[in-house]
């Protein structure tokens, strides 16, 4: 486990996590991983990633009042446009976004900051927190235990 180097934030960081794993091919690599995530306030979210299943790149996020869904959700084409649909007191709405290479921008971003020394829009810190979450949905795969990150 990394060391924690900023308090848990209890807005965005879970209290514990549960998860299970899979190695389909019996290769000694993991192929698919499902997890939960517990929040304060009994909140909860789900995740289920596979290497080894047809592509299928979406999220949702459902709330009392309404949901926001993305698909496809982290690997759009760069020469394709994003489409984000969401809902609220029950008025649905599509937005759509301008194609764009989101690893170019990325780079672009990176290289900015170290040229003019400014901040990163994401911070080593917050890389530190994911990989705090990962380690602790491993180690409750191996374990059968909630785990806190």
């Amino acid at each position: 486990m990394l060391p924690r180097q900023r308090p848990a934030d209890p807005r965005r960081d879970p209290d514990a996590v549960t998860a299970t794993t899979f190695d389909s091919r019996d290769c000694g690599v993991d192929t698919r991983l499902a997890g939960t995530f517990e929040y304060a306030g009994g909140a909860r979210a789900t995740l289920r990633c596979w290497f080894d299943a047809p592509e299928h790149q979406r999220y949702r996020i459902e709330t009392t009042d309404g949901w926001i869904e993305a698909s496809p959700a982290f690997n759009v084409a760069a020469d394709a446009p994003a489409e984000l649909r969401y809902a609220v007191d029950g008025r649905t709405v599509t937005e759509s976004f301008e194609p764009v290479d989101q690893y170019a921008r990325e780079a672009e971003h990176f290289a900015d900051c170290v040229e003019s020394g400014m901040t990163p829009r994401t911070s080593g810190e917050d890389a530190l927190a994911n990989m705090r979450v990962i380690d602790a949905l491993y180690e409750a795969a191996a374990t059968g235990e909630r785990v806190a990150p």
